[in-house]
């Protein structure tokens, strides 16, 4: 039954959210000492049945972070029912996190199952009645109201068939043996072949070969001499060092890298929160052989517990500032080395004049390079500081940002004459950088994204000409338009919006892909990968408008509505004129337009 106040755990699909919600106890733990100062509750909750005894969307995995064990709650049995208030929601691909620490104060009600009456005695429990479920609460809260009383006996009722079957279960992940981690906490220096390790390490380079997995390349700045070796171009063999440096390896050189490939759980959540440049711990790598017979490591789901994420960036002081002093090691060394090859090189000498050409040209490349990398960094740690998206770029970095009512307003668009008469111009052929989201577009069907030019409604131009000049032309064009705001709009406002026209080139420039017949795909290629580059433009825009829509909520929504999870991002916009027939509205035969420019989503 629905419960005013509460969500289903169907419905927490926005990452970072708050909620309250009821479940059934289906799997728990007992409470550990986490490798900080905490202790930890780890338990599963369900609060839907009728698909059957085990459904992912309507299963809740909950983990609780308490400073002493006494502050945890108290849990009983299988099928006891939990009522929790104000809880963070996580979601990591298809799976549902309940996060609690100390600092959000959330509240868990234990009811247990032995004491919740079935719904034919429930009257006394219901409004007007006297009756009481008895509970125990971790903390001190409101007593349950006769809504949520009749809310969790209901639940009980529908979870009693499945009752036996969650107990089988639970039995069965607590008596199956787990796997033998000897020598976990470990250096790169120290892995060794087929041990499982916790290893803590910053990302230096990050890969995606397919939906299901992530490479990560981690270094802790000790060498192993099982680990693929990466060579300082500058210290390669002549013959060498272009094949070295067109791999632009960000370092470190040497056997101090290891690569990590992560599978479901851990690969969504690295997605998700993990980047370059993080120093972050890793739990139970597997150290394996590649198939160029070097070190390399493996990160499965737990088959204990196939909700847990293993993967998680250091907080703790201690390892931050050994894992700095290692670097900041490597990186005088390494200074020393490159000092001592300049010196060497300007000792007189007579090298041929090729040789001594190749070095020189190799050098110069090689600080470009270094520049470059140092350049992309710098662009891609301020982007990460402002929490715009990284995965949307926009040429001309170094230009100011305008926002949608300068833009808008600019004041180019009024001029005067000698005589002093003022004139607002329909348009100024202008060039912006800003700082937006996207809150709607149009058409609603991405399969309209793409326009066939052979289509006299959209390619008005044939309506202009006579049969014999009509020219078939099959292809198909972008032709789409964005509805976007300023990223810092203030929540709950109406503010300025500006829409943004997506034709071909535009389209072509964004999307990175050619315009299609999308309504004929057969295998739906085309249709999925718009989907992908869009997703990662307006997040969950499409979904949510889908649903909304259907129950008549109209869009764009206010700002800073919570239901809309997307990033601003940086884009270049082009304002242009388009020739149309004179009217009111456009006296001059002219009409104002913007597009964006030289932004394109990146794979």
């Amino acid at each position: 039954m629905a419960l005013p106040g509460y969500l289903s755990i169907k419905e927490a699909v926005h990452d970072g959210q708050s909620g309250n919600f009821i479940g059934v106890l289906t799997h728990f733990e007992a409470p550990y000492k986490s490798k900080g100062d905490d202790w930890v509750l780890e338990f599963t909750i369900q609060d839907e049945f009728s698909a059957g005894s085990a459904t992912n969307d309507s299963t809740a995995f909950c983990r609780i972070f308490r400073r002493t064990q006494d502050k945890l709650p108290k849990l009983g049995a299988i099928g006891d029912i939990v009522l929790i208030r104000n809880v963070m929601v996580r979601t990591w691909g298809s799976k549902k996190h309940f996060i609690s620490n100390a600092r959000l104060h959330t509240a868990f009600l234990l009811f247990q199952s032995k004491h919740v009456p079935v719904p034919e005695l429930s009257t006394g429990y219901s409004e007007g009645g006297l009756s009481r479920l008895l509970f125990t609460s971790n903390i001190a809260t409101q007593d349950p109201s006769s809504d949520e009383q009749m809310a969790i006996i209901y639940l009980k009722a529908a979870a009693v068939p499945h009752l036996a079957e969650f107990q089988q279960q639970s039995v069965k992940r607590t008596v199956e043996p787990a796997p033998r981690y000897n020598n976990k906490k470990a250096l790169l220096q120290d892995i060794t072949l087929h041990k499982y390790h916790d290893i803590v390490g910053e990302v230096v380079k990050f890969f995606s070969p397919n939906p299901s997995t992530i490479d990560l390349y981690v270094t802790d700045y000790t060498t192993n001499q099982d680990l693929f070796l990466y060579e300082d171009p500058e210290e390669a063999d002549i013959e060498d060092a272009e094949f070295a440096s067109a791999r632009k390896w960000p370092g470190p050189f040497g056997q101090m890298t290891i690569a990590i490939r992560l599978w479901e759980p851990h690969s969504s959540y690295a997605s998700s929160y993990i980047r370059e440049g993080d120093i972050v711990s890793l739990q139970d790598v597997h150290a394996k052989l590649s198939q160029a017979n070097k070190l390399e490591g493996a990160l499965h789901q737990d088959q204990r517990y196939p909700e847990k994420i293993k993967i998680c960036k250091v907080k703790y002081t201690k390892q931050i500032e050994d894992h700095k002093a290692r670097k900041a090691a490597y990186e005088s060394a390494y200074a020393q080395r490159r000092a001592r090859r300049t010196l060497a090189q300007n000792v007189p000498k007579k090298p041929s004049a090729k040789i001594s050409a190749k070095r020189k040209e190799m050098q110069r490349l090689q600080k470009e390079l270094e520049q470059k990398e140092l350049e992309k960094k710098a662009e891609e740690e301020a982007t990460a500081r402002a929490g715009i998206n990284p995965h949307v770029r926009a040429s001309f970095p170094e230009i100011k940002l305008s926002t949608i009512a300068e833009i808008i307003n600019n004041p180019s668009l009024t001029i005067q004459t000698p005589e002093g008469v003022e004139i607002v111009l329909p348009f100024v052929n202008a060039k912006y950088r800003t700082r937006i989201r996207v809150v709607d577009f149009f058409p609603n069907d991405l399969n309209d994204f793409a326009r066939s030019m052979a289509d006299p409604n959209w390619n008005t131009a044939l309506n202009e000409m006579s049969g014999n000049e009509q020219r078939h032309d099959q292809g198909w064009k972008w032709g789409f338009a964005l509805l976007v705001e300023d990223a810092n709009a203030p929540t709950g406002t109406t503010p300025e919006r500006l829409r943004l026209f997506v034709n071909n080139g535009a389209g072509q420039h964004l999307l990175k892909m050619n315009a299609s017949d999308l309504k004929k795909d057969p295998k739906r290629q085309s249709i999925t990968q718009l989907e992908q580059k869009l997703f990662i433009l307006w997040g969950n825009l499409f979904e949510l408008k889908q649903d909304l829509s259907s129950k008549g909520i109209k869009f764009p929504l206010p700002s800073g509505d919570p239901r809309l999870q997307n990033m601003p991002f940086d884009c270049c916009i082009e304002e242009y004129g388009s020739k149309v027939p004179k009217s009111d509205y456009w006296p001059y035969g002219w009409q104002r337009m913007h597009q964006p420019m030289l932004t394109v989503i990146m794979d």
